[in-house]
């Protein structure tokens, strides 16, 4: 069944269920009916009524990394033993939504094999030669008549030999699995509809994903999971990132006049942290379960417009000072609500 029969289904179960008021079934999928209001649907209103920032003021919100095709995790994500073998430049540690609980990141010791170099706030593919003006690892060309009517095996032992190949290790472990990497089928598109080679990732992002002193938790929870990172992981496809922007420097001076004095970009994370992992912010999530009935909510930009983060007063200097000491209390966050 293609993308486009599932949507042409799907509308129309949802159509007649809009029609008659009623669940509908087919051998596929169930549209449910259920009456709700309009801004709710939407999410068009915030969840709490407080003053503060939507926390799409204070962060850039970034998906992880995706590589696509499916069963390719085995090939990018390898444990120490494989990684030690290959290039350090192209290894980075990293963490899926799983590596990711309330405050903390339990690392597993899991390294993603990235073939990317940072330059210019780019992820630009390892094996880009400006020197040959190709990518080594292209091998729909041929770079000497020597290439001419050979396979790639040939030409990456060729142009390994030649030190064409920059990172020879890691060109020779994802090698071994060209054939299904070449092939890979993501959204029913094949991999040339994105224009990569063979061993690119669909997405790679940019590099401030990579940055220390952000905020992570899975794009898909039942519950509040966030934490900071300060170590500066690799987040895959299955995590959200919150980058520092906008009015977080304003954040950060609104809690350092409530303390007076300086405090640190981890210190306002922290701030923030507390919220994003407090009852309110699972209030949120039940609701949308709720609307999508049963299903894990997504944490994206959508959701995230309707949260607010506080704005600390001097009123709240002790919540504030419990807060940065990480020696809180649930009823210390909900002092800022009412």
């Amino acid at each position: 069944m293609t993308l486009a029969e599932k949507r042409k289904e799907i509308k129309q179960l949802t159509l007649e269920a809009i029609k008659n008021k009623k669940d509908v079934l087919s051998d596929h999928f169930k549209a449910t009916y259920r009456t709700m209001k309009t801004e709710t649907l939407f999410e068009e209103t915030t969840a709490i009524n407080v003053s503060g920032w939507k926390v799409t003021e204070l962060f850039d919100l970034r998906q992880g990394v995706t590589w696509g095709g499916e069963g390719c995790k085995s090939i990018f994500v390898v444990n120490k033993s494989v990684a030690c073998g290959l290039e350090k430049e192209l290894l980075h540690r990293t963490i899926g939504g799983r590596n990711i609980h309330p405050r903390k990141i339990v690392w597993t010791e899991d390294y993603l094999v990235f073939p990317y170099i940072a330059r210019q706030r780019k992820w630009i593919p390892a094996f880009q030669s400006p020197s040959l003006g190709v990518d080594s690892l292209d091998f729909d060309v041929n770079l000497d008549e020597s290439e001419k009517g050979q396979g790639p095996d040939y030409k990456l032992k060729v142009r390994t030999a030649r030190k064409y190949v920059l990172f020879p290790n890691v060109a020779e472990y994802l090698f071994k699995y060209f054939e299904i990497l070449r092939n890979r089928i993501f959204k029913e598109r094949p991999l040339s509809d994105y224009r990569k080679m063979w061993y690119e990732y669909i997405w790679q992002r940019d590099p401030s994903i990579s940055s220390k002193n952000k905020i992570v938790c899975p794009r898909l929870t039942p519950e509040a999971r966030f934490a900071v990172d300060d170590y500066g992981y690799i987040p895959r496809d299955s995590v959200m990132s919150l980058l520092p922007k906008g009015q977080f420097p304003t954040l950060k001076d609104a809690i350092s006049k409530v303390m007076k004095k300086s405090v640190s970009e981890e210190n306002a994370l922290n701030y923030v942290l507390a919220f994003l992992n407090s009852q309110a912010f699972n209030d949120l999530l039940a609701s949308q379960r709720a609307k999508k009935r049963g299903g894990y909510p997504m944490v994206g930009e959508k959701m995230m417009k309707r949260f607010i983060i506080p704005r600390p007063e001097p009123k709240h200097a002790d919540q504030v000072e419990s807060i940065l000491s990480g020696h809180f209390e649930q009823k210390d966050i909900n002092s800022f609500y009412g």
